[in-house]
C-alpha cells in the first residue's frame, strides 16, 4: 500500500480546526484518518508561518498591522491638534482677540 496524499485545503481545514476550534489532534485523526505524526507536522508548520508558502503572507500581514498602528497614531495626534487648535480659537475669542489666518512664508 503506497502512501497517500492530501491536498492543501484538506491540511488547511484539519489545522483550522484543530488551531481555532480546539479540536484535540487525537480527535481529528480519528475521525480523518490521518496520522497524527503528518497531523503534528502540519500544525507545526502553520505555527511557524511556513505552511504552503504562507510566509510571505504572514510577513505582509505584519506590514499591514504596523501601517494601521501608525495611520492610528497619525489619526490620534491629529485628533489632539484639531482639539488644541478648536481651545486656543475659543479662548482667543474669549479675550476679544482674532485667531491669525494668514500663511506662513
Amino acid at each position: 500500500m503506497g502512501r497517500r496524499s492530501f491536498t492543501d485545503e484538506f491540511r488547511r481545514r484539519l489545522v483550522e480546526e484543530h488551531v481555532i476550534a480546539k479540536r484535540s489532534i487525537a480527535e481529528l485523526c480519528r475521525q480523518y484518518q490521518v496520522g497524527e505524526t503528518a497531523l503534528r507536522r502540519w500544525v507545526s508548520r502553520h505555527r511557524e508561518g511556513l505552511a504552503d508558502g504562507d510566509a510571505k503572507k504572514l510577513e505582509l500581514a505584519r506590514d499591514l498591522e504596523q501601517a494601521q498602528q501608525r495611520v492610528a497614531e497619525l489619526e490620534g495626534a491629529l485628533g489632539r491638534t484639531v482639539m488644541e487648535l478648536d481651545f486656543m480659537r475659543r479662548c482667543l475669542k474669549r479675550a476679544g482677540l482674532t485667531f491669525p489666518s494668514g500663511s506662513r512664508s
